[in-house]
């Protein structure tokens, strides 16, 4: 599981991940840690990049949100430790940095500027939690040095969390758009038709992917494809490879986490209230998991990585799957079942909701261009009795 290890005490720890793995409690655990743990979550998030002129937007995350996304209830806002050393760092962040270098491609701004600024202002140990690099660990590493943490869950579960949001599809596919990046991301790109945007700001960006959401099956690809090459980057460069999964469901794997840590002078964390929702899939969910993923492999074969690579991808995946997966669904606790029912009645509710908000901005649009085009033919019409005015009054002289 272990790697390798710095053991200076203020060194930094990183926790890179994928969206919806985890990474909002494993932060909470380290800020409500007794150690001198300065912790910075989503430092990397397009928000920060917001409040350049005015940091106090930092300090506005709404509880609301929070909620809705099932956050766990933070001590304090979000951002705070950023917040606290925003006049010294914040100047360092680069659109760049947060999407585009997503790849980590050679020359490009991946963002070491500003983690050393976050490393060196840190208020104690510096704990950066980011789900944007998580195809970027191998880089960050070597020129930061720091124990590196790749958390994960399940691909399944995982995605399906992304819905609570149009938000996480949407920066799926800002990484994607990335302008440098590996051959199986041009070739999933070539598979689903992808239409990137180069806006001069992320605002217009997420604007362009959020009024241009992909069916459920390309969605999901590009999730996969991603989840893979993160996993796989953890595989290789991380310290510590933690699945959220297995920290919910076995005690003997919190005090395996636990002690790894420790022997890396990280201590006083609490997993006692790990507690990560987990659904049970029945064969129609499994096949149309197991098509895409299929094709998914594919694309990584065609683009040049070995099928041993593969394997020992989906060995590990495997070995850490929930517990319930391996259950008969009698012996399931029925609070997991309805609670997966009362999401899935939300998701209808939001899905109904977003197509009827589409049916009344095409219906506004069908009106625009009916009167546009009702104008337009008045005009025609009052040019048409000029011109025969004109010609009267010609024939008149």
């Amino acid at each position: 599981m272990v790697t390798s290890s710095d053991p200076a005490d203020k060194s930094p720890i990183f926790i890179h991940s994928l969206f919806r793995s985890g990474s909002t409690y494993l932060f909470h655990v380290f800020r409500r840690s007794t150690e001198s743990y300065w912790c910075y979550q989503e430092p990397l998030h397009e928000f920060p990049l917001y409040a350049l002129d005015n940091h106090d937007i930092l300090l506005s995350e709404r509880s609301d949100k929070m909620e809705l996304l099932r956050h766990p209830s933070l001590n304090a806002p979000y951002f705070l430790e950023l917040y606290e050393v925003a006049d010294w760092c914040l100047d360092k962040l680069n659109r760049e940095a947060i999407y585009d270098s997503y790849f980590a491609p050679e020359g490009a701004d991946i963002g070491i500027d500003y983690w050393r600024a976050l490393i060196e202002t840190a208020h104690g140990r510096p704990v950066i939690q980011e789900c944007r690099t998580s195809s970027r660990i191998r880089t960050i590493k070597s020129l930061l040095g720091g124990f590196h943490i790749y958390l994960w869950r399940n691909p399944w579960d995982q995605w399906w969390s992304h819905k609570v949001a149009d938000y996480f599809d949407a920066a799926n596919q800002l990484f994607i758009n990335a302008p440098r990046h590996p051959e199986v991301i041009d070739r999933l790109r070539r598979e689903i038709g992808f239409i990137g945007h180069e806006g001069s700001d992320l605002a217009s960006q997420f604007a362009w992917f959020m009024e241009r959401q992909l069916p459920s099956n390309q969605n999901y690809l590009i999730f996969y494809v991603l989840w893979c090459l993160g996993l796989q980057e953890g595989m290789l460069n991380a310290d510590l490879l933690l699945n959220i999964d297995y920290l919910s469901d076995s005690l003997e794997y919190r005090q395996e986490v636990l002690d790894c840590l420790s022997q890396n002078s990280i201590t006083d964390l609490d997993f006692s209230d790990c507690s990560t929702p987990q659904a049970f899939y029945a064969s129609t969910d499994r096949a149309f998991f197991s098509r895409i993923e299929d094709k998914a492999h594919g694309l990584f074969l065609l683009s040049g990585i070995p099928q041993t690579d593969i394997n020992r991808l989906l060995a590990i995946r495997h070995e850490y799957e929930p517990q319930i997966w391996q259950s008969p669904i009698s012996k399931i606790d029925p609070s997991g079942l309805l609670r997966d029912a009362e999401r899935a009645r939300a998701l209808v509710v939001k899905a109904e909701g977003h197509e009827v908000e589409l049916r009344s901005k095409f219906r506004d649009e069908i009106s625009r261009q009916e009167r546009r085009a009702e104008a337009a033919e008045g005009r025609a019409q009052e040019q048409e009795q000029r011109a025969v005015a004109a010609e009267s009054r010609a024939q008149e002289q």
